[in-house]
């Protein structure tokens, strides 16, 4: 619900604003405040281990209903929609 929450705080009309970072970065502190990502260390081998379950099970969970939310309204194949949002996603992370 946290990401969903962030998603939410920002409000679309006013744009890149400071006041859109903060409310975003107030939801997402929540993320520590319920534990959806922890961490720990190894005291003896200061080896570090994150665990980030939580989150990313609530991720996919999002994830896979809006995908196959959008290839329903569109009369899609869900792995048409799948492979779409890949490209899509793919695109923005070479820019």
């Amino acid at each position: 619900m946290v990401l969903l929450d962030a998603v939410s705080a920002f409000d679309h009309e006013q744009g890149d604003t400071p006041e859109n970072a903060a409310a975003v970065k107030l939801a997402l502190q929540r993320l520590r405040d319920v534990d959806a990502i922890t961490a720990t260390i190894d005291d003896g081998t200061g080896e570090v281990e994150v665990d980030a379950v939580p989150v990313l099970g609530a991720s996919l969970a999002i994830i896979t209903l809006l995908a196959r939310s959008l290839a329903e309204s569109y009369n899609a194949d869900p792995d048409a929609t799948l492979a779409t949002i890949r490209e899509t996603v793919a695109s923005f992370l070479s820019d």
